[in-house]
């Protein structure tokens, strides 16, 4: 088996947001009083109703930024995120209830995971086709695997080649066991190094996802005006977020993900000189 995948691929929860360039930074826990100010901010937009800032305010939860940590909160405001329509909580909270233990619960996070995936987020097609690749959850579909992988083949996960060689492991990737993969393959083959590995092709125009690790306080700061110029209520009804919105996670193995917050940009160094 691929030594990436010798578990069933999940995903660490990392706080993140994303850019058109699909730019992305990670936080840890924080008590400094600048994170503090950045917590009481988002908390009384939330308390008005903006859907981004009740995401963000999951996010500070999950992780102890200027605030407790506290796993009872970010769930509650992931969900009333992701009912408002914020694609980046409908796929935080989906991981939630496949990763964290006291929120197990496999149908709703592929409900939520789902969700995120037909409002375009990168990630959340190819979480999808582990999952229904895999016998581990128990949930073991392979034609909704091939539609999902092919999604996030299609879309240029970075980590496709690697679940692509994990399959290639155990078996043939055909016409007729996988169509939808195979058709997607078929349009834009992967490219195989010197040492046997397989890649995206350089330069062919598949828009393959990097990561490059941004300032928080220019982001942060960003959302900050953003909620200025339209606060949403509630009762409000919203659309799914495009893309921009969404977040992106690396793929861990099992025993990786227990308290696991990195994602593949690694740390950023904030204005106190911390991470």
């Amino acid at each position: 088996m691929h030594p990436l995948l010798k578990t069933l691929l999940v995903v660490s929860l990392v706080f993140s947001f994303q850019t058109v360039a699909q730019t992305q930074l990670r936080v840890e826990a924080c008590e400094s009083q600048r994170c503090k100010d950045y917590f009481t901010h988002f908390k009384k937009n939330a308390k008005r109703g903006n859907a981004d800032s009740i995401a963000t305010l999951a996010e500070f939860y999950y992780h102890g930024f200027g605030t407790p940590k506290n796993l009872k909160q970010a769930h509650l405001h992931y969900r009333k995120a992701a009912r408002l329509g914020v694609v980046r909580a409908q796929y935080k909270l989906g991981l939630m209830y496949l990763n964290v233990e006291q929120y197990k619960d496999l149908e709703q996070g592929i409900k939520y995971l789902k969700r995120a995936a037909y409002n375009d987020h990168i990630n959340a097609p190819y979480i999808l086709g582990a999952i229904y690749y895999s016998e581990r959850f128990g949930d073991h579909d392979k034609l909704e695997a091939d539609k999902w992988l092919a999604k996030a083949y299609e879309r240029g996960h970075k980590d496709m080649p690697d679940f692509i060689a994990h399959i290639l492991s155990f078996e043939e990737i055909t016409k007729n066991q996988f169509p939808y993969l195979y058709s997607a393959i078929s349009k834009y083959p992967l490219t195989t190094t010197s040492d046997n590995r397989l890649v995206w092709p350089e330069d062919d125009g598949t828009e393959v996802i990097t990561v490059s690790p941004p300032n928080i306080d220019d982001l942060l700061k960003e959302q900050m005006i953003a909620s200025r110029k339209q606060t949403k209520h509630l009762g409000s009804r919203l659309g799914g977020k495009d893309c921009q919105s969404a977040v992106a996670c690396k793929a861990l193995t099992q025993d990786q993900m227990k308290d696991h917050m990195d994602i593949t940009s690694g740390p950023i160094t904030t204005n106190e000189g911390g991470r």
